[in-house]
């Protein structure tokens, strides 16, 4: 299944805010225009936030010119089962990708063709540019419900388990997209004056992000019962989250965290947490203000068949939101996939 423009558009912008969290490539390069340059790889760097690579073209007139390419984050990569070995410094290749908006040498690599004619694609739902021989597979992070075989055994009774994200139905799991919610005249104002750089995540490269932002990441979240504690771990940076099995306490004795602190109980079969007292800075990446007298109440609701974990997040802030909000997402129990360590290392 390949997308819209519009889709992809979405998808984009879902993952190049997890897998370059340094910085968009929204604010570097321009996705409006395609340009292709060919060369030999001389550096590659096959780390997260992002791979990156260095590639030496010789110019119309002779002169030699050295790329700088960014890509994806690993974990996208290696989820399209692409690995470092896919391509190696010594290859000559050609790239397709959105040129940086200062006019340099900067690229954002989308389609790669290696010299045996193999092309790889390194968006999940992009289009094949030059080659039906393509390597990579986009199917973990397609998938449907449709596709999906019935869960393992047992597994239909637990949300406890490792859950991941499909893009194939991008809008119903960007919570915070298409923001239409009524912000008080102080958030409007506030708002009005955010910048890019004020984001946390744009000042250090491996600066996870907080509640409530953090459950959009899209890589997948195992949730491990440990009794009196329910874990929450997330491959995007690495995060955690602990939720207490027991009343909230009042939230004036707390201190403050990015992560909040999460309190829950069960209903009707679904886990209900409460979260108070998170010091992130924003609910979402247009500038939207979290403040720390927010209250979230999340709500996981596995369904009959085992296969989709259902998911709300109520959010109750006077200050920021005329009335509370309501944003939903859903992630879904593939089988075989793991949380794996995301290992951002910056430089």
């Amino acid at each position: 299944m390949k997308l819209s423009n519009l889709a992809f558009g979405l998808i984009f912008s879902l993952l190049s805010t997890a897998a370059v969290a340094h910085h968009s490539p929204f604010l570097f390069f321009d996705p409006t225009q395609t340009i292709e340059i060919e060369g030999e790889i001389t550096k590659m760097v096959w780390r997260n936030p992002h791979a990156s690579f260095e590639l030496r073209s010789q110019e119309a007139d002779g002169s030699m010119r050295v790329w700088q390419v960014e890509a994806n984050s690993v974990s996208i990569l290696n989820r399209m089962n692409l690995t470092r070995d896919s391509v190696n410094v010594g290859d000559q290749v050609r790239m397709a990708g959105w040129p940086g908006k200062g006019g340099g040498a900067d690229i954002f690599v989308i389609n790669i063709l290696i010299s045996d004619g193999t092309e790889i694609v390194l968006m999940p739902g992009n289009e094949p540019r030059w080659s039906s021989d393509l390597t990579g597979d986009e199917g973990n992070w397609m998938v449907t419900e449709a596709d999906m075989d019935a869960p393992p055994q047992g597994a239909t009774n637990s949300i406890f388990d490792t859950w991941s994200t499909s893009l194939a139905s991008i809008r119903e799991i960007l919570m915070f997209d298409g923001y239409a919610f009524e912000l008080t005249e102080a958030a409007i104002s506030a708002r009005a004056g955010y910048q890019l750089y004020d984001n946390p995540i744009f000042k250090g490269e491996c600066v996870h992000k907080g509640m409530p932002t953090i459950m959009e990441q899209p890589y997948p979240m195992e949730l491990v019962d440990n009794g009196e504690v329910i874990t929450v771990r997330m491959e995007e940076g690495d995060a955690v989250r602990e939720i207490k099995m027991s009343e909230t306490v009042d939230a004036a004795d707390l201190t403050a965290d990015v992560m909040g602190h999460s309190f829950g109980k069960w209903e009707d079969n679904s886990l209900v947490v409460t979260t108070v007292k998170s010091s992130w800075p924003y609910v979402d990446m247009t500038g939207v203000q979290n403040r720390e007298d927010a209250v979230y109440v999340e709500k996981f609701t596995l369904t009959a068949d085992g296969k989709r974990l259902n998911y709300t997040m109520t959010v109750t802030d006077p200050g920021v939101f005329v009335e509370p909000i309501v944003v939903s997402k859903y992630w879904l129990r593939i089988e075989g996939v793991e949380v794996q360590p995301y290992d951002c290392q910056s430089g």
